[in-house]
């Protein structure tokens, strides 16, 4: 966790300390770097409750989660609850460079987000 806190720390970027991650905000969205003792070299980056899913909007949330899964790399999109959240969950080596690829990862996620609420209005 040490390497994320540093690199939210270069980029001015505060964050909360919880008992299951790193809580932040990023350009407008908010992201959990969630974090698992049991495993050092993975990573588990969150941006949670991007909507609301309700009996009326069920179907059509779980097709435009489905067209995000399919159209951005690396995005997942999943239901947690009654919250669509966004996941990004990857494997990095012993000694990664977190600057080379965490930027690109938010940047990501926040493009699938985007996505998403543009297929939620009807824009395609």
């Amino acid at each position: 966790m040490e390497i994320y806190r540093e690199w939210l720390r270069d980029h001015n970027v505060s964050f909360q300390e919880t008992p299951f991650g790193l809580l932040f905000r990023w350009q407008g969205g908010n992201f959990v770097i969630e974090k698992d003792p049991k495993d050092k070299s993975y990573l588990q980056l969150y941006m949670p409750s991007i909507s609301e899913v309700t009996s009326a909007n069920k179907e059509h949330i779980l097709t435009i989660m489905n067209e995000v899964n399919n159209q951005i790399k690396c995005v997942k999109a999943v239901l947690k609850e009654n919250d669509v959240w966004l996941e990004i969950e990857m494997f990095i080596d012993s000694t990664p460079v977190v600057e080379d690829f965490f930027g690109r990862l938010l940047d990501i996620l926040i493009g699938a987000r985007l996505l998403f609420h543009l297929k939620e209005m009807g824009e395609r």
